[in-house]
């Protein structure tokens, strides 16, 4: 899955899995079970996480910007992962690393190949990379579409919370009744526009 894909290290895949079926599509339709996976000292290829949220902490109103490039170290991943009738619900998945803590759950369609995963990327570190001061940056976002094409969905209302300029600019804004309620809109949409990841290695190719 695009999941696994994405994940380079050493760990431990356990899968009791079952289905039946004449072709691809309908074996993955059928799909049921469960599946643990549990890794260390490894990384998420394709993506800086830490490296996009300190971005989107000097300025929350640019949003995610290029997602593209670099890869997301982790000093220990957990996953939890049950299947029925081909859709895997992701109860648990724990991405932990001296810089960021990803957390993530939702669904995900073996036989339709599409994603609907919920999730909070809690930032550990100061700019600086030192251990934070005060308390982590945590930005809730959500991951849609299909394996190969995923997109990212930031939380709107964190990124204005984040800036401390745009919170009583906004407020006033919203103020003005229905125009104002509408501008508002207008800037929420801006800051939830989707933004692509890149595509997951093919690690068939070698």
């Amino acid at each position: 899955m695009l999941a696994i894909r994405r994940i380079e290290g050493v760990g431990d895949l356990e899968a009791d899995l079952s289905g039946t079926g004449r072709s691809y599509f309908e074996l993955a339709q059928s799909l049921s079970g469960q599946v643990n996976l549990q890794a260390a000292n490894g990384s998420v290829t394709g993506i800086d996480v830490a490296q996009v949220m300190r971005r989107i902490e000097r300025r929350p109103l640019s949003g995610g910007g290029d997602l593209r490039g670099g890869r997301t170290p982790f000093d220990r991943l957990t996953a939890r992962i049950s299947l029925a009738s081909g859709v895997a619900t992701v109860h648990t998945a724990d991405i932990l690393g001296k810089q960021v803590n990803l957390l993530l759950k939702g669904e995900v369609d073996v036989g339709a190949r599409d994603i609907d995963l919920q999730g909070h990327a809690i930032l550990l570190t100061s700019p600086s990379g030192s251990e934070r001061q005060g308390p982590p940056f945590d930005l809730p976002f959500i991951i849609q579409g299909s394996w190969q094409s995923p997109f990212v969905m930031l939380d709107p209302r964190s990124l204005i919370e984040r800036s401390g300029a745009a919170q009583p600019l906004l407020e006033a804004v919203r103020n003005r009744g229905p125009v104002g309620e509408a501008a508002v809109r207008t800037v929420i949409e801006q800051l939830a526009k989707p933004t692509a990841l890149p595509p997951a290695p093919d690690k068939t190719a070698n």
